[in-house]
């Protein structure tokens, strides 16, 4: 079963990327947690070290504790550092205009909101599919 972390301070967004993951991956073929800030996100990974998600998306602007920093830069950072999510792949979806540059910047994969707006779940399955997902239900 795949473990699936999604991270955002909008309800509207959580719902958005958690029906859109159900729909892409099936009901009964993903886990999934949702957290609704930077913090939450970090608490909810730390309940899962011994079974550890295999996805995390996470929004950039969040809580504003971590300037300079974006809250998903620190929560990514903080993932990244945390040896039981080594392999964990993570997605940024956030509608920053320089989300490639921190998107590199951390070595993660992005997806534009914008491009979720236009495109409803396909450019995410297109996505976990080019992270190396199987999608095929």
């Amino acid at each position: 079963m795949l473990k699936v972390l999604i991270t955002d301070d909008s309800e509207g967004w959580r719902n958005f990327n958690r029906d859109a993951v159900l729909s892409i991956f099936g009901e009964e073929n993903v886990e999934i947690s949702l957290a609704n800030s930077a913090i939450d996100g970090y608490d909810t990974m730390l309940q899962h070290d011994k079974n550890p998600f295999d996805l995390i998306i996470s929004d950039l602007q969040m809580e504003s504790d971590f300037a300079p920093m974006s809250a998903g830069e620190w929560f990514v950072t903080q993932v990244k550092n945390t040896r039981s999510h080594f392999n964990t792949k993570i997605l940024i979806v956030s509608g920053m205009y320089n989300i490639e540059f921190i998107a590199d910047k951390l070595d993660v994969d992005f997806l534009s909101k914008r491009m979720l707006v236009a495109g409803g779940e396909l450019p995410l399955k297109l996505k976990l599919e080019e992270m190396g997902f199987d999608t095929d239900k």
